[in-house]
């Protein structure tokens, strides 16, 4: 989902959960339906938060292996640069057979 729907999304439901905090604030009584409805949803939106946080964890954990796999393949091509020359050719040559 692009961020901007989410966030127009999240507006929303803050707006719908106000309004929910006023009824609640002027002691209207709450049924036990009403009650079990709020706790799915914050175990709903714990889940999602959850999600998130791990593609976060997950997408910078990737870019430490990219940066790390960078360096090494740096190294590599300063230490060898005959052998580097060679993989180069071979990889070209093989682009032009088609495989």
């Amino acid at each position: 989902m692009p961020t901007k729907e989410l966030n127009d999304r999240l507006q929303r439901l803050h707006e719908e959960l106000a309004d929910i905090n006023v009824g609640i604030e002027t002691d209207e009584p709450i049924d036990e339906a009403t009650i079990e409805a709020m706790k799915q949803l914050m175990s709903d939106v714990g889940e999602i938060f959850e999600r998130v946080e791990q593609a976060k964890h997950n997408e910078g954990e990737s870019n430490v292996e990219h940066h790390a796999l960078r360096d090494e393949l740096d190294r590599f091509e300063t230490q060898h640069p005959r052998a580097t020359q060679f993989i180069t050719q071979l990889a070209d040559l093989l682009a032009m057979m088609g495989i």
